[in-house]
């Protein structure tokens, strides 16, 4: 049921687009916990959009409402304040940053160079990726492909792995980004999460 939050819309939607180099870093996770943080600390009309071939947002609404609920548009549904669309065509989602939302974080998986187009149009651009060892390949990949973009420079990094292993990676790319904190439930913002968004939005 969508909840009767007070609410001013700025009439300046802000765009989040999240991407990482390997399918399984944990885009969903940083997805939901960037709207939650957005919609419920920050009290901003926030959507979250799954961009392609993923479903776990099919899987979110079926687990919470068996598939029956919807947002306000009759499109997508309402989980803790937060809408949540999936959107196969990426040209569909300029309805969405129609709808008067002030905040809408993309999920955009990591096929990002089919999505580098809408992805340099956001607002903010997010790379995830990991500096362990087993997960570092794909994540250097991405890194050298933005190196290639126009305004690759302006992406935020958020990065798994030790801390001064993060450290060193952002400094030989010259980067700016954070080491990634333990995300446990993404639609709540414990102390952690709320010092590690803090520093990021």
């Amino acid at each position: 049921m969508r909840k009767n939050v007070s609410r001013i819309y700025t009439g300046d939607t802000q765009s989040i687009g999240i991407v990482s180099g390997k399918k399984g870093e944990g885009n969903t996770t940083m997805t939901i916990c960037m709207a939650s943080y957005l919609s419920g600390v920050k009290r901003l009309r926030t959507a979250a959009v799954e961009v392609g071939k993923s479903t776990d947002f099919e899987r979110i609404e079926e687990m919470y409402f068996g598939g029956k609920e919807q947002t306000a548009s009759g499109k997508g549904f309402n989980l803790y304040d937060v809408d949540y669309y999936h959107v196969d065509d990426i040209t569909a989602i300029g309805w969405i940053y129609g709808e008067g939302y002030d905040c809408v974080v993309v999920d955009f998986g990591s096929e990002y160079e089919k999505y580098m187009e809408e992805l340099v149009r956001c607002s903010m651009k997010v790379a995830l990726g990991s500096v362990n060892m087993w997960r570092y390949e794909p994540y250097l990949k991405l890194c050298k492909y933005l190196e290639g973009v126009t305004g690759g420079d302006r992406w935020f990094h958020i990065i798994g792995g030790d801390g001064d292993d993060v450290k060193k990676h952002l400094k030989r790319f010259t980067l700016s980004g954070v080491q990634r904190v333990c995300i446990e439930t993404p639609y709540i913002i414990g102390n952690k999460q709320l010092e590690f968004f803090q520093k990021i939005i």
